[in-house]
C-alpha cells in the first residue's frame, strides 16, 4: 500500500469528514507539509492526474488536501515543491455535494486516484468505508475505466474532451 497522507484543516465537522475516518482507520496519516516527492491531489493544479504518476506514488506518496471547497484558495498559498495534480470530471456521490461535478469528498479523491493508477482493490476498500460509498465507482465506472487506460496527462485531458465534449473547460469552472 502507498503512503498516503492528508493536509487537515480544522473547519469541517468531524462527523462528516471523510479523512477523519479514513485516518482514525489508518488509511491516511496527517502531515503539516506535503512529503517531498510525493503527488499532491490539487484541483487548481496545471496538470491532470494520470497513471504516469503511479511510480511517485509508489515511492513517496500521495497526498490529498481535507478542507471545506468554500475555504481551497487560502491552501493555494502553501508553497508545494511536489507533483501538484487535478482529477478529471467525475461525479460526486457524498451526501454533502452530490452530483456536483468535481467537487469529490477526500474518500472520492483517493478512490478515484487510486483507481486510475490501478490500484482498484485498495480504492473499494476505501471507498466501501462509507454508507454512500459502494456507490461512488459504479456511478463513475465509466469515467473511472477510461482514465485507467489512459497513459498520461495529455491522454487525461483528452479523454475528459471527449466524455464532456469541447466545452469541457467551461463546465469544470463554472
Amino acid at each position: 500500500m502507498p503512503n498516503l497522507f492528508v493536509i487537515k484543516s480544522a473547519d469541517c465537522d468531524p462527523r462528516k469528514c471523510t479523512a477523519e475516518r479514513l485516518i482514525k482507520n489508518k488509511i491516511l496519516k496527517i502531515v503539516k507539509n506535503v512529503p517531498k516527492n510525493s503527488v499532491i491531489l490539487d484541483p487548481k493544479a496545471p496538470m491532470a492526474f494520470s497513471k504516469e504518476d503511479s511510480s511517485s506514488i509508489d515511492e513517496y506518496g500521495l497526498c490529498v488536501i481535507d478542507c471545506s471547497w468554500k475555504k481551497l484558495s487560502s491552501f493555494a498559498k502553501i508553497n508545494i515543491n511536489v507533483k501538484r495534480r487535478c482529477l478529471p470530471f467525475l461525479v460526486p456521490i457524498n451526501p454533502i455535494n452530490y452530483g456536483k461535478p468535481g467537487k469529490l469528498s477526500t474518500a472520492e479523491a483517493l478512490t478515484a486516484a487510486l483507481y486510475i493508477i490501478g490500484k482498484k482493490d485498495l480504492a473499494e476498500k476505501i471507498i466501501n468505508m462509507f454508507k454512500w460509498g459502494p456507490h461512488f465507482i459504479p456511478h463513475n465506472r465509466k469515467l473511472l475505466e477510461r482514465y485507467a487506460k489512459a497513459k498520461n496527462s495529455c491522454e487525461i485531458i483528452t479523454a475528459q474532451k471527449e466524455i464532456l465534449g469541447e466545452n469541457s473547460v467551461k463546465i469544470l469552472n463554472s
